[in-house]
């Protein structure tokens, strides 16, 4: 359901076509690893796929990429890797579905694809990283708009003002 077969077809596009060096580090474990380690091999992605193990410290991860991908092709509500890989000023490129578009304006604080376009993935990733311009002002607007809305201070007090009118 995360979409990593699509994300790795992606990946291979943008790698034989424009970014020979770019890099894929896939987060987490699961009984789709093995087939997905076959898939990066089928694809001669050996030396541009690196899989690596859940963490629960994810700012590590955060720290050494340069965008966050979400490929998932469906069961999404407001995925929280959203939410953090923006309040650590990394931009995203995510599947268009159920929360998503609250938080990814697309072009403004990243770009959403329909779900399982693997052209449309690899086209908004292009477009990510090869105008550091937008980048760096993606990035910017992803990290202001969780501290002024997803801010745990702001949420307590729209909560706070919310109960207060309905009392």
């Amino acid at each position: 359901r995360k979409g990593q077969v699509i994300l790795l077809d992606a990946v291979s596009e943008l790698v034989n076509s424009v970014f020979p060096d770019l890099h894929l580090i896939l987060v987490g474990e699961g009984p789709d690893e093995d087939m997905l380690k076959n898939k990066a091999q089928d694809l001669g992605l050996n030396n541009n796929v690196t899989f690596f193990p859940f963490t629960r410290e994810p700012m590590y991860i955060f720290e050494r990429i340069d965008i966050l991908v979400l490929s998932s092709l469906f069961k999404e509500g407001l995925p929280n890797v959203l939410l953090e890989a923006m309040s650590m000023n990394t931009p995203v490129v995510s599947s268009k579905m159920a929360g998503v578009p609250e938080i990814v304006k697309d072009g403004q604080t990243g770009y959403m694809v329909e779900p399982g376009n693997k052209d449309q993935l690899a086209e908004a990733i292009k477009k990510l990283w090869s105008d550091q311009d937008a980048y760096a002002k993606i990035s910017r607007m992803g990290r202001e708009l969780m501290e002024n809305q997803f801010d745990k201070e702001v949420q307590f007090k729209q909560f706070f003002d919310y109960f207060h009118r309905i009392h």
